[in-house]
Order: C-alpha cells, then sequence, then structure tokens
C-alpha cells in the first residue's frame, strides 16, 4: 500500500474517531451544514512536504464551536486564526436580522427567551447564541466581555451599554443591539417590550457608557 492510500486510511480513521467520539462537535466533511455551523475547505495537505508536493488539495476537517473555529491536525482539534469578517470594521448584519425577529416580543425581567419573552440582557445573550456566540447573562458583565468600540466607531451587531438609573448611579444596567443609522434594538422596560430606539435621542445620548464588540473573543 503506498503512502497516498495510507494517508487517506488515516484521514478515515481518524474521522471515525472522532465522529464516535465527540458527536457534540458536529464534525461534516464534504459540505457546510447550516444549522450546525460546520465548514468544510479543500487546503494543501498538513502531511509531509512530499506528499504536499504530489497531492495539492486534501479535505481538511473544520467546525466552529461557540463562536470558534478549530481545525483537525494529527495531534488532535487546534483553534485556528478567527474568522476576518468579524475581526474587520464590517458590520455583522447577521446579528440584526436574527435581533429584528423578536421585535415586538414581550418584555420580563429576567426571562432569558422562555415562551419568547426577555429581558434586556436575555435578548442580547439569545441573539448572539444564535449567531453560535456564548456571551454572559447580564448586562453588567456583558459589558466587560468583547473588544472595547468606541462610540464613533459602532457597527451593526456592537453591544451598547447604558446607565438608565434615575440617579445615574454610574454603573450598566441596560444593554441593546446597535443595528446602524444611530438606532439600536433592545427589550424595553419602559415600553414592555423589544423596540428600536434611537442612539441619539436626550436620554440615551446621555446614558450612554460603553460598546463592546463580542465576535472579536468569541472567535480567537
Amino acid at each position: 500500500m503506498n503512502k497516498y492510500f495510507k494517508s487517506l486510511l488515516i484521514i478515515g480513521l481518524l474521522a471515525t474517531i472522532v465522529n464516535a467520539d465527540n458527536s457534540n462537535l458536529n464534525l461534516s466533511r464534504g459540505y457546510k451544514n447550516h444549522k450546525t455551523e460546520t465548514l468544510w475547505s479543500k487546503i494543501s495537505s498538513f502531511f509531509s512536504d512530499t506528499h504536499k508536493k504530489k497531492y495539492k488539495q486534501r479535505v481538511v476537517y473544520i467546525m466552529m464551536k461557540n463562536g470558534i473555529k478549530y481545525q483537525w491536525t494529527r495531534t488532535g482539534w487546534k483553534k485556528i486564526s478567527p474568522s476576518s469578517s468579524l475581526l474587520k470594521n464590517k458590520q455583522d448584519n447577521t446579528i440584526v436580522k436574527i435581533a429584528k425577529t423578536q421585535l415586538g416580543s414581550k418584555y420580563v425581567w429576567g426571562a432569558t427567551g422562555d415562551k419568547g419573552t426577555f429581558d434586556c440582557s436575555g435578548l442580547t445573550q439569545y441573539v448572539y447564541k444564535q449567531r453560535g456566540i456564548t456571551i454572559p447573562r447580564t448586562s453588567r458583565v456583558q459589558s466587560k466581555y468583547g473588544k472595547y468600540i468606541p462610540r464613533n466607531s459602532l457597527n451593526a451587531g456592537d453591544l451598547i451599554f447604558f446607565d438608565t438609573s434615575k440617579k445615574h448611579k454610574g454603573y450598566v444596567n441596560h444593554v441593546g443591539i446597535y443595528i446602524g443609522n444611530n438606532q439600536f434594538l433592545h427589550a424595553s422596560s419602559a415600553k414592555k417590550k423589544v423596540v428600536i430606539s434611537k442612539l441619539n435621542k436626550t436620554f440615551y445620548g446621555k446614558r450612554f457608557k460603553v460598546a463592546r464588540r463580542p465576535q472579536y473573543y468569541a472567535s480567537k
């Protein structure tokens, strides 16, 4: 049996083992499964230089878990470079599309999507989870997660945080998702539902505290 067929056999055996022992990783080969966010790609062989020269194309296993991209190598799963679309200053319109599906949903303090109800941080956590990204539960902790974004550099999909307390206590107690054009989507306790508001309105403009881009850390 030549080296080429031995390599193919090894790949097959590894794939079988990985699928059997790590079914929760949603490993797939040869196609993109949108439900499991599994990605695949044909790239140069990661075997010996001789094989790279003789067989330039190989199927390499790549998968996403909790917003992090991994590649299967001879020594196991390894994190690989984060997606450039998440790191560069690009709009994350997928976040916005997911968030808009919840417009009008009822506000309930402490709710995270059960029976279609949310509080502010429950909504943001739910939307990001649908994107394949896990973020903390409360607005105060969410405000410390992800890359800091200046207010004048906001992109669609960024999280924006506010101090909406009557006495301006100075700490974060509200969060929304920036959707562009000086607007953000949030679960409003005052409106009792998920709404879109203007960021430059007097109330929210003065109560703005910080903005974060969770995708930056999630994709590392």
